[in-house]
């Protein structure tokens, strides 16, 4: 009951049934059957697979997420782009091209374009940032622990929606989480950001501390982690998202310092 929309896995079902998964709903759902070559369970032909999409958008299904090289022109012409997600995950890295990558899915006449990719440095959050446009016609996800910042601060990076389940892609939190530990209904798209980095910083307290204390002060600003090995790119990551202050701990703490421009004495 903490989603305002419901994605309808049916890839993970033994037999993809869109009627089932559909019917009774009480929340606006997206229709995902993802398969293997995209990350997802579905291995079966793709004619198959098709079929099932299209019977989900005869079913009245708001949204529809279609892979960024399906044949999905017919789905697309049906709905007349509305409710179709065109999406596109990398799990090699983060792609230098990433705006070209969103202009074309853009292109294929859906309603939003999804790029997933792997996250791995702060410079990778840099190349997603100024990627999409802000006009909501996207969504961008930077997967794993380096990419967390992506699903909290959503509306930063232009996306029109986050997504949040039990770990379904690389470093994705629970619903309860995003909620509770970083208060994500209470982040506007220009809060300011804080941070903690280092590796690994999963299980840190601060971000709990610190949206609670935001929160009970009424601040506009959010605290969120970047788990990464390597700070490549980080001056230029916090100049980009305007980062106003972090938390160094280990293994960082000592290659911060030359990113600097201060260092008391102490």
């Amino acid at each position: 009951g903490e989603a305002d929309l419901v994605e309808l896995r049916l890839d993970s079902m033994d037999r993809p049934d869109p009627e089932g998964a559909l019917a009774g709903r009480r929340k606006p759902a997206i229709v995902t059957c993802r398969p293997s070559r995209e990350g997802g369970m579905f291995a079966g032909p793709e004619e198959e697979r098709l079929r099932v999409l299209m019977r989900a958008h005869e079913l009245g299904a708001e949204f529809i997420d279609v892979e960024w090289d399906a044949a999905s022109a017919p789905l697309i012409a049906a709905r007349g782009g509305r409710g179709v997600i065109v999406s596109r995950h990398d799990f090699s890295g983060t792609p230098a091209n990433a705006a070209e990558i969103l202009a074309g899915l853009r292109a294929a006449g859906g309603e939003i374009a999804k790029l997933a990719v792997a996250t791995e440095r702060p410079s990778d959050l840099v190349s997603l940032l100024h990627a999409a446009p802000r006009d909501g016609s996207t969504i961008v996800i930077g997967m794993g622990g380096a990419g967390l910042a992506t699903r909290i601060l959503a509306g930063r990076f232009g996306s029109r929606w986050t997504y949040a389940g039990a770990a379904i892609a690389p470093g994705q939190i629970t619903a309860a989480r995003l909620l509770r530990e970083f208060r994500f209904r209470r982040i506007r798209p220009d809060a300011a950001v804080y941070m903690v980095l280092g590796h690994p910083v999963a299980a840190s307290l601060s971000p709990a501390m610190h949206n609670a204390g935001f929160a009970a002060l009424g601040l506009n600003a959010a605290y969120v982690p970047l788990d990464t090995r390597d700070i490549d790119g980080l001056r230029a990551l916090g100049e980009a998202i305007g980062l106003q202050g972090a938390s160094v701990t280990i293994p960082h703490k000592r290659g911060v310092m030359p990113l600097l421009d201060e260092i008391a004495p102490t």
